[in-house]
């Protein structure tokens, strides 16, 4: 769908970063911000559990032989990040924006991103890269195995990452205010009225 202005009417926010940046904090802000933002839901294989209370918005965690199931349909995006695997249909996206002009998802992978810029016609794709300083980083993590691979995981990024490629660069500076600003002012100028 394209305004009159001629620029598409509707925008998916897509969240990229290096792991504990920030991407679920901005997911979290980004729906309670309006109620017209929608998180868009993916498949995820693998992972740890949730923590009690940690925001999980985005991913429904799947069987690998489900994840194989539903990623052979032609119209499924997937990516694999370490060891999980990531996916959603094109019928989700059409579900998203059928109540909605704003929407987001995480995706880590700047291979997908541009998939995404290239075929939904229609559609604002905005890649933003969330960053933040590595201090903070540890500082927020614990001292687990999970911390460790999150971690070991920033060499495999940097190795995919195209700066470029991203419209916003947010840094989360551990200062929720500047962060949430920072947020707000994506959300505001990019959502569109319908």
């Amino acid at each position: 769908m394209i305004s009159k202005a001629g620029q598409p009417s509707k925008r998916l926010i897509v969240i990229d970063g290096l792991p504990g940046r920030g991407k679920t904090t901005a997911l979290a802000f980004i729906d309670s911000f309006s109620p017209a933002a929608r998180i868009l839901s993916k498949l995820r294989t693998g992972g740890r559990a949730p923590a009690p209370g940690e925001f999980i918005a985005d991913y429904l965690r799947v069987t690998d032989a489900e994840f194989d199931r539903q990623a052979a349909s032609v119209d499924f995006y997937a990516y694999q990040f370490g060891t999980d695997r990531y996916g959603f249909h094109r019928s989700t996206i059409d579900k998203l924006f059928a109540s909605t002009n704003v929407g987001a998802v995480v995706v880590r992978n700047t291979g997908l991103i541009r998939r995404l810029q290239q075929e939904l016609a229609g559609i604002d794709v905005v890649p933003v890269l969330v960053t933040a300083p590595l201090q903070l980083v540890c500082e927020r993590l614990d001292d687990s195995e999970t911390t460790r691979r999150r971690l070991a995981r920033e060499a495999e990024f940097l190795a995919d990452v195209d700066l470029s490629l991203y419209q916003a660069v947010l840094r989360n500076d551990g200062t929720r205010t500047s962060f949430e600003a920072a947020l707000r002012e994506l959300l505001t100028t990019t959502a569109v009225a319908a």
